[in-house]
């Protein structure tokens, strides 16, 4: 049974599909049934790489005997079949890569069939947000870490700001108001004692009685609006009393604008409500008293109401600052105040740009003296105050001695002072000063009222810091600084939104390093890091100031650029970018060359989509690379088309050998000396249902790029040798013939593939020195040192290696000296002309002279015409193959072929 019968169960189906988090369904065998899109980004998987796949594709192969173990007593015990949450284990993404998750397991039973139901935590953004916390002093980070481990301890530690909040929430299904989760604050403030108690209810049944009616308008009005603001509400707890609680809904939509699930969010307003009643308690009692005789409880209870109210409202610590010490002044008529901060390099404190002055013009000399004293620890009011971490006050600023401003503030007829500390991390981060016009007696409650004050201006700069750090690990890439891909759309879909606006251009520029793999593997990942943060400096400052530039992981970059002109365009841009890379970097000592491949989808022509420019920026970017490095390619149709066809043929290559759709011709190779038949070239084709006739030159690129040549190859050396071993049983002259097979770097590169061609020929009945391995000369090029290494090690084996199409690729001496090469194959391109006198003729006869110098056999391809032949001949050449001769015969015809010309009298 699938996962089509789990798609009936309409509550798994929203979670798994509309969760942010990777949820995975397996099989009693081990099988991945389902993997929602959430899970293949994490493992970087497509779905048809991984659905269908067993389960330890998923983890370290240290690992995969042991879990295998585990799943099957999972399976087997029905007493261990029981959610299992937070285990920590090890997991393994397409590219090899391990990383640490925390993984939640729940069986769920259909039909008598038992599916595993998993969902998996990356703690990796943990283990980073916990590096970053390092680089500060041991005490901030001491307390970033309590903080962030106070965040994460949640049940599931999936959703920091969901499960930790004071707020309680819960996320909903929109059709049927049924809660699909909640976080930890909803369960206990309604008196529950577990989530599952409140996951499957109706969202309707959460609110008391006197609630229903209203609770009932706003869901309506939420499912047109897509979102509430500021509902009151009464929830019922469970054991039947009221909550009072703020009710703000918020819609999850996809890529599309539908919404997936609602999140609402209650806020327990019942402390407001009291302040409320006592606010208006302490109106009736001001009613009865004059202005000018408030009692100074009041005025206390009032500056920590109000004072805590503007602080929590400010949207960042400054402007808390600001707010706090404006309210101070005004609630207690003192004229002036000011905010000094400590200064990490003059270890002094120094003023900062947060004044609030009554009477400005009278103010302005004290002011000036002011922005110019920077205190030490001890010295002045402020000084104090950052020593002692507590409040201090000044009766009279004339009579103390270490007050530095006494001659400007009696100028001012300024008497009284007080300062206060703003404490974050057991730190004192500001502080705070205020002056008065009158000599101020002492008033320790209202020293206490600073001290409260205080404290939530530390809980704020506290708030702020961690939602820094939490904001730069959800926004921007750790190696880099640059903004991540998430960010990058979100820049992205603004952008397009004011082009289509105001009708103007915007192009998406994909960049791709070149060669960077080979350096990340080779000098390591630390080394590579560092090239990539020089990489993303030199490309920052390429582009404009307007630009902007992310990266997407990996060694992919990606740049924005509006407003472009005929002047301006993404061509432009791409070149300075290129331009840019030309230079070496320098690193660690060692001179790097590394330069990028572009492609540029382009607003409107190229997409007006987001993820629709990003895909052609990066078909585009797969055809500049094909094209050569350091160059860049526009998005056309043609591409996208071409994307899809090869999307669609490398699904039906992969059935190919399965349907019999493959299959082999042999084209002979005959001795130019003599005509006798010297060997014959197995040629693979493919003939689908679908397309047709497929050429070699298409299907071949597709088979290596997506790994389906190692199943091909191994398919084509069976079975031409074990045709060609029926033909030498039938026809004892074919024996001892040489036989060609094409084959592939990435095949050579595979261990597995080894040790198939060493089990292969000890049952092949061929000699290995009759076998060829036919290898493009443009790939040799590509990696001398690998080529030689990969060549000499198969050499051992007894085979014989070609260079094929020679001379259409960046022919060079060196490598012909260094590879154990036994035969130049001279490319159809350099015969088809031969017969004339052009220059085709004399590169010919180079050829064969070259390899007959270096001890190699020389193959021409392409013969047509007896001519052709003939002058081949005179140059001394040993073998051809062509159409004169044969063309690509299959096995019966190939063997009607061997029978009528085994006497080289009869070859043509």
């Amino acid at each position: 049974m699938g996962i089509s019968k789990l798609d009936n169960q309409p509550f798994l189906t929203t979670l798994v599909h509309g969760s942010p988090i990777p949820m995975m369904i397996v099989d009693q065998e081990g099988i991945l049934n389902f993997c929602n899109p959430a899970a293949l980004e994490l493992f970087g998987y497509r779905e048809d790489e991984l659905v269908n796949q067993p389960i330890e594709q998923l983890i370290p192969k240290n690992m995969a005997h042991r879990h295998q173990q585990h799943r099957k007593e999972y399976i087997a015990k029905p007493s261990l079949r029981k959610m299992a949450s937070g285990l920590e284990l090890t997991a393994m993404c397409k590219d090899g890569h391990e990383f640490p998750v925390e993984v939640t397991l729940n069986p769920v039973s259909i039909e008598d069939h038992t599916y595993v139901f998993c969902t998996v935590i990356d703690l990796s953004l943990i283990l980073q947000a916990k590096k970053i916390l390092t680089t500060s002093d041991q005490e901030l980070e001491a307390t970033i870490k309590q903080r962030t481990r106070e965040l994460y301890e949640s049940e599931q530690r999936y959703h920091i700001l969901y499960d930790q909040s004071p707020d309680m929430y819960v996320s909903v299904c929109p059709k049927t108001a049924m809660i699909i989760q909640s976080n930890m604050t909803t369960v206990h403030r309604l008196g529950y004692k577990d989530k599952s108690e409140i996951i499957g209810m109706n969202l309707l049944d959460m609110y008391h009685t006197n609630s229903q009616e209203k609770a009932k308008k706003a869901f309506l009005t939420f499912s047109e609006a897509g979102e509430i603001r500021n509902e009151e509400l009464s929830l019922q707890h469970k054991d039947g009393s009221t909550i009072p609680v703020m009710l703000s809904a918020n819609s999850i939509r996809d890529a599309k604008g539908k919404i997936i699930y609602s999140i609402s969010c209650w806020r327990d307003i019942s402390d407001k409500i009291a302040l409320e009643k006592e606010k208006k308690s302490r109106i009736d009692a001001e009613h009865n008293l004059t202005e000018n005789k408030l009692s100074k409880k009041v005025i206390e209870l009032n500056l920590i109401n109000h004072g805590t109210q503007l602080i929590i409202a400010s949207k960042n610590f400054e402007e808390a600052l600001q707010a706090c010490l404006g309210f101070i002044c005004t609630t207690l008529h003192w004229p002036i105040g000011h905010v000094y901060v400590p200064d990490k390099k003059s270890k002094n404190l120094i003023p900062s740009g947060i004044w609030h002055i009554e009477d400005s013009e009278k103010s302005e000399q004290f002011k000036t003296i002011t922005n110019q004293f920077c205190f030490e620890m001890g010295v002045g009011l402020p000084g104090r105050v950052w020593e002692s971490h507590c409040p201090d006050w000044i009766e009279d600023i004339y009579k103390d001695d270490n007050f530095p401003r006494a001659k400007v503030c009696k100028d001012l007829a300024v008497h009284g002072a007080v300062g206060f500390p703003v404490i974050a991390y057991e730190k004192v981060v500001a502080v705070l000063e205020l002056f008065s016009y009158d000599t101020q007696p002492i008033d320790d409650e209202l020293l206490k009222t600073f001290h409260v004050l205080g404290t939530q201006l530390g809980s704020v700069f506290e708030r702020k810091q961690i939602e820094d750090k939490l904001e730069k690990l959800a926004h921007f890439d750790l190696v880099t600084a640059l903004p991540n891909r998430g960010y990058f759309l979100n820049m992205l879909d603004r952008a397009l939104s004011n082009a289509k606006r105001q009708d103007t251009e915007l192009a998406v520029l994909f960049l791709d390093l070149n060669g960077f793999k080979n350096i990340n593997d080779s000098l390591g990942h630390d080394f590579g890091d560092q090239l990539l943060r020089h990489v993303a400096d030199r490309l920052s400052h390429a582009i404009r100031n307007s630009d902007f530039i992310g990266r997407l992981g990996g060694d992919e970059f990606i740049v924005l650029a509006e407003n472009l002109s005929t002047e301006l365009t993404g061509a432009n841009i791409a070149n300075r970018l290129i331009k840019a890379m030309e230079q070496p970097f320098l690193i660690n000592g060692r001179q790097l060359n590394i330069s990028v491949s572009i492609g540029i989808a382009q607003y409107p022509t190229g997409g007006d989509e987001a993820n629709e420019l990003i895909q052609h920026a990066d078909l585009a970017m797969y055809q500049a690379k094909s094209s050569g490095q350091a160059n860049y390619h526009y998005y056309t149709e043609q591409l996208n088309t071409q994307a899809i066809r090869r999307i669609e043929m490398e699904q039906r290559l992969r059935n190919a050998i399965a349907e019999n759709n493959l299959y082999l011709v042999y084209q002979p190779q005959i001795d130019l000396r003599n005509d006798n038949i010297y060997g014959v070239e197995v040629l693979l084709r493919w003939n689908d249902p679908q397309f047709g006739e497929v050429s070699p030159e298409e299907f071949i690129p597709i088979a290596e790029s997506s790994g389906i040549i190692h199943n091909i190859g191994q398919w084509v050396i069976t079975h031409s040798l074990n045709e060609l071993n029926r033909l030498k049983n039938h026809l004892p002259h074919f024996d001892n013939k040489k036989i060609s097979i094409n084959c592939s770097v990435l095949q050579l590169q595979d261990h597995k593939f080894y040790q198939f061609v060493e089990e292969v020929l000890k049952e092949a009945g061929i000699h290995p020195d009759n076998i060829t391995f036919e290898i493009t000369e443009s790939v040799l090029m590509k990696d001398i040192e690998l080529a030689n290494d990969l060549l000499l090690k198969y050499r051992k084996l007894g085979l014989r290696f070609s260079v094929d199409d020679f001379g259409t690729g960046y022919s060079s001496m060196n490598y012909l000296k260094q590879l154990p090469i036994s035969v130049l194959k001279i490319d159809k391109i350099f015969i088809s002309q031969i017969d004339s006198q052009n220059s085709d003729k004399h590169i010919a006869k180079a050829m064969v002279q070259l390899a007959h110098a270096l001890n190699m056999e020389v193959v021409a391809e392409g013969i047509e015409t007896e001519m052709q032949k003939n002058t081949l001949r005179a140059m001394s050449c040993d073998f051809g193959q062509g159409f004169y001769f044969a063309k690509g015969l299959g096995y019966d015809e190939f063997k009607t072929y061997l029978e009528k010309n085994h006497n080289p009298s009869k070859v043509n």
